[in-house]
């Protein structure tokens, strides 16, 4: 467990951790035991006997799906829990937070925008947004080309409330890198983000 004062291998500053209320930490699976599971498919994929025929392969590609499934599920759900635990008490819970930081990054954006961004449907980002110009972090203008969308903009008491969120990111980070190279952490973005491509062209 990392602890203040102690050198990350992602070069950001770590705070001191407390396990959240009710919130179990894991250790990811090794990178290269994805690339292990990918690399047996496809050999097994082109396995084939002397008569051209195609040997009766074990299910890898499945069980491989099924366990990557259930490893990014069960992480987008710790990471929800302990998000929702930090920022409990300024009212925000969910995907409300990565709203915070997008129109941060993306001023003025459409509701479309946070949608599309966040593969959400309309009615929960239209809920979200207007809990967050509720609790004053966010204000909505009707856009002047099309006056169905709204666009949204950060106000200063959502602005003052990035720091914060950000520290939570970091901490949350620091739980989920403990033990790992940056080298294997790039190793892990690049494979999902290549899955994630893939699965979107299919999509």
């Amino acid at each position: 467990m990392q602890t203040a004062g102690k050198a990350s291998c992602w070069d950001f500053p770590v705070p001191a951790l407390t396990k959240p209320k009710n919130c179990c930490i894991i250790h990811l699976y090794p990178v290269m035991g994805i690339a292990a599971a990918v690399r047996e498919t496809k050999q097994r994929s082109k396995a084939a006997d002397a008569d051209g025929t195609v040997i009766e392969m074990e299910n890898t590609t499945v069980d491989f799906s099924r366990q990557l499934s259930r490893l990014i599920v069960h992480l987008n759900r710790m990471r929800k829990r302990f998000m929702n635990e930090r920022l409990r008490s300024c009212g925000l819970g969910g995907a409300l937070y990565m709203f915070l930081t997008a129109l941060d990054h993306n001023p003025g954006a459409s509701q479309d925008y946070l949608v599309g961004h966040f593969y959400m449907d309309k009615g929960n980002v239209a809920r979200g947004a207007k809990k967050l110009e509720d609790l004053g972090y966010i204000r909505r203008e009707t856009d002047p080309e099309d006056r169905r969308q709204y666009r949204l903009y950060l106000t200063d008491k959502g602005r003052e409330l990035l720091p914060t969120i950000r520290s939570y990111i970091e901490e949350w980070s620091g739980y989920l890198t403990e033990g790992m190279s940056p080298e294997e952490g790039e190793a892990a973005i690049r494979l999902l983000t290549r899955m994630a491509e893939n699965g979107t062209r299919h999509f």
